[in-house]
């Protein structure tokens, strides 16, 4: 159904339609029972079933191992109207695994925010199309063949953690926020709203104090932010003096950004456990050891001053990777 009122619909403007992602939450439902946006599998995944000599993005091979006839022609648009094109294998298939992380968060953060309070409960939830795949491909699967999570299956798990935090441009000097809690979550905390440049000076900074409420959203009203649309904004929800939730709100398109180095260091405190630290903001950034390592979290943006920790199960150092978003 194409009802926004009444019942369930499937979302395919977005992809099929080739409308920008970002207008996912203009097509909120009751209840959405299916949406997505392709991304590449991992590398490891794709030299499983390339030659070396396919090693390009459009390929034969890449082109054959796309489970839509017309996915490399649906894909293209949405990389051109939000990032800078790279040629080389291993650069794009990172940018196609960015645009659907960002494209999936932004549908799930939107449309929980839309779960109110009573009588205002306008999307009670969604489910992606899809979770896994039946052969190695470029899909709409945010977790690949061999079952090696694509960067986006983090990003939806950040999404529907128990509390949320959401931002939203609404003025260039000012932005909207809101929280959200789950079922069993509720009690009081402290929402934080901080403005950076991209060559990493704090431009502003505002805390209040916050209500959770359970199993809904509740709006915080707006932020002054001067120039937020040029300068990232990031938000970091407290409670009992813990961060429980994050989020930012970059300029778009990427494209346009000239990002600079962001000093990205890690520290490793034990064999499994990763500190990662920045001077500047950096965008998706992805880490990557090969396989058998489960990470408990990853395509992260991080921010100065606000370190993050990362536990990598069965890590080896040696083979340890980074990657990010890079505009130069």
């Amino acid at each position: 159904s194409g009802d926004l009122t009444l019942g369930d619909q499937h979302v395919w403007s977005i992809w099929h339609g080739a409308v920008p992602y970002q207008d996912y939450p203009k097509f909120a439902g009751r209840f959405v029972s299916e949406f997505g946006m392709q991304a590449f599998p991992v590398m490891e995944t794709i030299k499983d079933f390339a030659e070396p000599a396919e090693f390009y993005p459009q390929s034969r091979t890449l082109d054959f191992h796309n489970k839509d006839a017309g996915g490399p022609r649906r894909l293209a648009p949405y990389l051109i109207e939000n990032v800078r094109i790279v040629s080389d294998l291993e650069g794009y298939a990172y940018l196609t695994q960015f645009v659907q992380s960002e494209a999936l968060a932004a549908a799930f953060r939107g449309w929980r925010r839309r779960w109110s309070g009573p009588e205002r409960e306008y999307t009670a939830g969604a489910l992606v199309w899809q979770l896994n795949d039946c052969w190695p491909v470029t899909s709409w699967a945010i977790v690949d063949y061999y079952l090696r999570p694509k960067p986006a299956y983090y990003a939806i798990r950040r999404e529907l953690a128990p509390f949320g935090v959401g931002l939203a441009r609404t003025s260039a000097k000012s932005i909207s926020a809101w929280i959200v809690a789950g079922a069993h979550s509720a009690g009081n905390a402290e929402l934080e709203v901080r403005a950076w440049t991209l060559a990493g000076t704090l431009l502003s900074e505002e805390r209040r104090s916050v209500v959770l409420v359970a199993n809904q959203s509740v709006e915080q009203g707006e932020f002054a932010s001067e120039r937020n649309d040029a300068c990232v904004v990031a938000a970091r929800l407290f409670q009992d003096g813990h961060v429980v939730a994050r989020t930012t709100l970059w300029p778009e398109p990427f494209k346009y950004l000239t990002l600079p180095d962001p000093e990205i260091t890690i520290e490793h405190p034990d064999t499994d456990t990763l500190h990662l630290h920045v001077k500047r903001p950096a965008k998706g950034v992805w880490l990557s050891a090969g396989d058998g390592v489960i990470w408990s979290d990853n395509m992260l943006d991080l921010l100065p001053d606000d370190p993050q920790t990362v536990v990598a199960q069965g890590l080896k150092e040696n083979l340890l990777q980074v990657q990010w978003l890079i505009g130069q």
